[in-house]
């Protein structure tokens, strides 16, 4: 789930249901992929910002297997208008709708087909990312 604010208002969401048998990472980097790709069709400078550390150095990684990071990266390679950073959601402005988007996204997500991780995780996965446009 991805959520865009812009000038205090909401202008883009987006969001995924995910198989319980996938990873908090798998979400995460899905969230961030999505978001990048939007972005890229956008004519604007875009910050995006996730609190997921993980994957965002996975995106920096030159040793990376997972086809949704090498699609990312190759849009990332080709438009120097999209900035990455890590930013913990604990006071971030948008947070509450971040917050309500991964929860509507557990029953009314477009579901999404992503490969099982190797080692299954215990409990179900959402993830909320947000993104902002450059002022």
């Amino acid at each position: 789930m991805f959520g865009c604010f812009g000038n205090e208002a909401v202008t883009k969401t987006w969001k995924a249901k995910l198989s319980p048998d996938n990873t908090v990472f798998q979400a995460e980097m899905l969230a961030i992929k999505a978001a990048i790709e939007w972005a890229n069709t956008t004519n604007e400078d875009v910050n995006i910002w996730s609190d997921s550390e993980s994957s965002l150095q996975a995106l920096k990684s030159f040793y990376v297997k997972s086809k949704i990071i090498q699609e990312a990266q190759m849009t990332l390679l080709g438009n120097s208008r999209i900035r990455l950073g890590v930013k913990a959601h604990l006071g971030m402005k948008g947070n509450e709708i971040a917050d309500t988007l991964a929860k509507e996204a557990t029953t009314d997500g477009i579901p999404a087909s992503l490969p099982f991780p190797k080692k299954l995780p215990k409990e179900p996965t959402t993830t909320a990312l947000t993104l902002a446009l450059a002022s």
